[in-house]
């Protein structure tokens, strides 16, 4: 408390706790608040603390009757590690329900009837309130709307015998994989058959410990999926080389870093590589020239760092980074990986970021590299990027999942036990003491006198919270719902509350094998290799397009020095500032308001280093091309963006760059690429494929692409 207080910070319960304090001791503020509310609502009521109750009930406190309505869910009640209590919601019910009514809303407008006939069937039998307490509610049967159609029963999903699962850790990793295959076949089956798309499943996991293993298999398989939440987007191979080369380039005397950078897929050095570099006496360090007998990879890359490093204070951080995408080629080669549009947007990630950041102002390249893998180790918590209306399989948690829905769920790992009672410290909310437990000596427990009490009844509502979490996750499903058979049925497990279902299900859908999903009948398991044999055709015809000269990386202006051609004249080095100062300006400024201009190149120019006669050179450009015409009709679009990414594949060229700027108006998509220095005509070919590309990802056609001079 202490050192918050001192770094003048506060925490989500700090907030609470003074925002209870203020409403509840300060009648004059708590009468403000009232006097603005005719009707408080409060919704997802099942997941109020106290303190939010408190609050709630301060607020509502001499309203008329009928000001207040809750509403809520006990069944999805999930939140109690959050101090979001079904006791708290059983209790204000009782509270409200004095001066007030309580009203049942029994219809689920979300699942087919065959769905809410399963989940009734499993309920009815495990949710049921206990004797000692108010920790589960009386199961309350689900009806279906008047709309609902009877749908299909739950898909029973036997994947190949398998070892059984290891009691306390969930599902060994043979048994995962080996679902996770069952899954992928039953996935491409459906998909194929055209029954639903990837796009339309969820994977659902109790905890995401065992979503790496589905993650491989998806991968093997060809599937394409996105994993939501967790701590997955720094774990992505893809991030964690790009940390490795920002790392490498801010320090060139961290060997770690610089390894990591060399290896990876930005420079492509192999082991054999390395170990050249040292048996011929090189040092692992780019400001040291290279020995004799070292190969081209490593003087390119050799060059490309210290170029970096040297330009590193200069550059602003988000620049940098975009000329080591550039340089590297990266963002084309990651295109024709199977999952590539997934790493692409990884990396687009880091640029963004850099880019967000930079915006406060304060943001340096060491200051960068310092955050990145600061969180990187601390594994934070953070999405992978996503991609709009991408048709990929979901991977994510029941929690995240909660409120969502979706017309397939999977229900994986339904092995796997909840999760461990508390081991030294636990707040009894039932008797209001804290219980501690110091372990044993000699066998005899050391441990306060109510620990064993607590813990027995900390365990109970556990297990009831675990029946509550089940609910949730079956009623996430539309259309269908899918449950794999783990090998082993453990106490406290999901599937030991779904026997009844599985033994009742009609029909059990076994996988063959463990081998990668592909060539197989609708509804029955796949053995194969079809799918995974036409991707790697696929991959090395285009690795063989990518090798051949005809193939083309378009790339944007602003970072490979395109303006002024690629002389390395005093007066072309000019040029190409002036180009990406002018560029970087008519990407930043505000479109609705034309006269920050100013202060944009000002701010620029200091960060890029440039001179004042450059920087008055290019607030003169851009001032004209904020008052042409084209900006004009940009304003005046349905909608506009800048710096718009494109990598995509077309007339046999792979296109990798930056759009200036696109909008969309009632005819159509517009393509601009500004040409600050040299002949227009040069762009041409650039904002040709620009389009093309765009008019395919966007489905819209391109009505005009424009080369405008920017003088």
């Amino acid at each position: 408390e202490a050192r918050k207080a001192g770094a003048g910070c506060l925490d989500f319960h700090d907030l609470l706790l003074r925002a209870r304090d203020l409403v509840r001791d300060r009648p004059d503020v708590r009468r403000d608040f009232q006097r603005s509310i005719r009707y408080l609502l409060v919704d997802e009521f099942q997941d109020t603390d106290p303190l939010q109750l408190e609050m709630i009930l301060a607020l509502a406190e001499g309203a008329p009757p009928g000001s207040l309505f809750i509403v809520g869910d006990p069944k999805q009640s999930i939140y109690r590690f959050r101090r979001a209590d079904i006791e708290t919601y059983e209790a204000a019910k009782a509270t409200v329900g004095k001066r007030g009514a309580v009203l049942e809303v029994r219809v689920n407008f979300r699942s087919d009837g065959a769905i809410l006939e399963a989940v009734n069937g499993v309920f009815e039998g495990v949710m049921l309130p206990p004797s000692d307490g108010a920790y589960q509610p009386t199961y309350v049967p689900l009806e279906p709307g008047p709309e609902t159609v009877a749908g299909t029963a739950p898909v029973v999903l036997a994947p190949p015998s398998a070892p059984a699962p290891r009691h306390g850790a969930g599902s060994a990793a043979g048994d995962l994989v080996a679902e996770g295959r069952a899954v992928a076949g039953y996935l491409q089956a459906e998909v194929e058959a055209g029954r639903f798309a990837y796009g339309d499943v969820a994977v659902l996991f109790r905890a995401m410990a065992g979503v790496a293993a589905y993650e491989d298999v998806f991968r093997e398989a060809a599937i394409p999926f996105r994993t939501v939440g967790g701590r997955h987007y720094y774990d992505r191979s893809e991030v964690g080389w790009v940390i490795a080369c920002l790392s490498a380039i801010e320090d060139p005397h961290d060997p770690v870093a610089l390894v990591g950078a060399l290896r990876s897929p930005f420079f492509g050095l192999s082991d054999r590589d390395l170990l050249a570099l040292h048996q011929a006496g090189g040092e692992l360090c780019y400001l040291r020239d290279l020995p004799a007998g070292v190969g081209p990879a490593a003087h390119g890359a050799w060059a490309l760092l210290r170029e970096l490093h040297q330009a590193r204070n200069s550059l602003a951080p988000p620049a940098l980074v975009e000329r080591l995408y550039v340089e590297t080629q990266v963002v084309a080669a990651y295109a024709l990986d199977p999952q590539g549009e997934a790493r692409v947007a990884n990396l687009l990630k880091v640029l963004d970021t850099a880019r967000t950041l930079e915006a406060t102002g304060v943001l340096t390249f060491r200051g960068f590299v310092r955050w990145l893998t600061a969180r990187g180790a601390a594994r934070y918590e953070e999405a992978e990027s996503a991609l709009e209306g991408e048709d990929a399989v979901r991977l994510l948690s029941i929690h995240r999942a909660k409120g969502l829905e979706f017309p397939v769920v999977v229900l994986a790992d339904l092995g796997r036990e909840g999760r461990a009672g508390p081991r030294r410290l636990l707040a009894d909310r039932v008797t209001g003491r804290i219980e501690v437990s110091l372990g044993a000596v000699d066998d005899r427990p050391l441990a306060t006198l109510g620990w064993e009490e607590a813990g027995a009844r900390a365990a109970a509502r556990a297990d009831a919270e675990g029946v509550r979490l089940l609910y949730v996750a079956m009623t996430r499903a539309r259309r269908h719902l899918v449950l794999p058979v783990p090998g082993d049925a453990p106490a406290g497990s999901f599937a030991a509350h779904l026997g009844s279902l599985f033994e009742a299900a009609p029909a059990v859908t076994e996988a063959a094998d463990g081998r990668p999903p592909a060539s197989r009948e609708a509804g029955t398991p796949s053995t194969g290799s079809e799918s995974l044999a036409a991707w790697r055709t696929t991959r090395r015809a285009l690795l063989a397009r990518a090798s051949e000269p005809s193939t083309a990386v378009v790339r944007p202006s602003t970072v490979t020095g395109a303006e002024g051609g690629g002389s390395r004249t005093r007066g072309a080095a000019d040029g190409r500032r002036l180009g990406a100062l002018v560029h970087a300006a008519l990407a930043a400024v505000d479109l609705a308001r034309p006269e920050a201009a100013a202060g944009v190149v000002h701010a620029l120019a200091i960060r890029q280093g440039a001179d004042p006669a450059l920087a008055a050179a290019a607030l003169r450009r851009v001032e004209r091309a904020l008052a042409g015409p084209v900006m004009a009709r940009a304003r005046a679009a349905i909608w506009a963006a800048r710096e718009v990414p494109v990598t995509a594949e077309v007339d046999g060229l792979l296109v990798d760059g930056r759009a200036d700027l696109v909008f969309e108006e009632a005819a159509g998509l517009v393509v601009v690429e500004w040409k600050v220095e040299g002949d227009p005509d040069d762009a041409d070919e650039q904002v040709r494929l620009y389009a093309a590309a765009l008019s395919r990802a966007r489905g819209r056609p391109v009505r005009e692409a424009l080369v405008v001079p920017v003088r």
